[in-house]
């Protein structure tokens, strides 16, 4: 799966929102391919046995999972789990200018964890 800081996200729309302003009053672009228009918000990929390998000692340390221990799935389950994939470039925004800066999704996580938290706390 590819990921994106929501930051850069909102960066890559201000770059094409941008780019489709300076087309439309020059001229340019206006009778493109509509597929050509397509953009892709991806910095890098992850998969999720990555997420749960640094997901465990953080949820461990909290006290929400007993072990720090990944585990992969049942075979008879991987039909169910396999299904499901994304990949994709970032080739257009980064050709028009886009140069993502925020943190990885590594860098922001244990911040994600202690946020995903307190909102279950106001509940």
């Amino acid at each position: 799966w590819n990921h994106v800081h929501i930051a850069d996200l909102a960066y890559l729309y201000q770059v094409i929102l941008d780019k489709a302003l300076v087309d439309r009053a020059t001229g340019l672009n206006i009778d493109i391919d509509p597929y050509e228009r397509f953009y892709f918000g991806s910095v890098a990929e992850h998969t999720f046995g990555d997420v749960a390998r640094k997901l465990a000692p953080l949820l461990h340390a909290r006290g929400l999972v007993d072990t720090i221990e990944t585990a992969s799935i049942p075979v008879e389950e991987a039909p169910i789990a396999t299904v499901t994939n994304s990949r994709s470039v970032a080739n257009r925004g980064f050709k028009d200018g886009w140069k993502p800066s925020a943190p990885s999704w590594q860098e922001t996580l244990e911040e994600d964890i202690d946020a995903v938290l307190e909102h279950d706390k106001a509940r």
